[in-house]
């Protein structure tokens, strides 16, 4: 639990500094990015209060099955260039 508490603290001096970044070079997006910290601090109110009642080991496989799922999202794609070339691959590059 300490370490996912320190790895909390670094993502957001990591997001910090990104977003100086990219408030320098005037890429950034207000709106978007004020609904994704909202959801950000419900998902993490909604986890810290699942890992206190469920316990780490209950949570351990979600980042897994949310990584997996993630996965199967880009690849099927029809846009992804892997899949295109692995589509291009098995049909003899016609």
């Amino acid at each position: 639990m300490r370490a996912t508490a320190q790895t909390k603290f670094f993502n957001l001096a990591s997001n910090l500094a990104a977003l100086a970044v990219m408030i320098a070079g005037g890429q950034v997006l207000w709106m978007v990015g004020l609904a994704m910290a909202v959801a950000s601090v419900a998902g993490g109110q909604v986890g810290a209060h699942a890992a206190m009642r469920f316990g780490a080991r209950a949570l351990r496989p979600v980042p897994v099955v949310i990584c997996l799922a993630l996965t199967v999202k880009l690849l099927a794609d029809p846009g992804n260039p892997l899949r295109i070339a692995l589509a291009a691959q098995f049909s003899g590059g016609r």
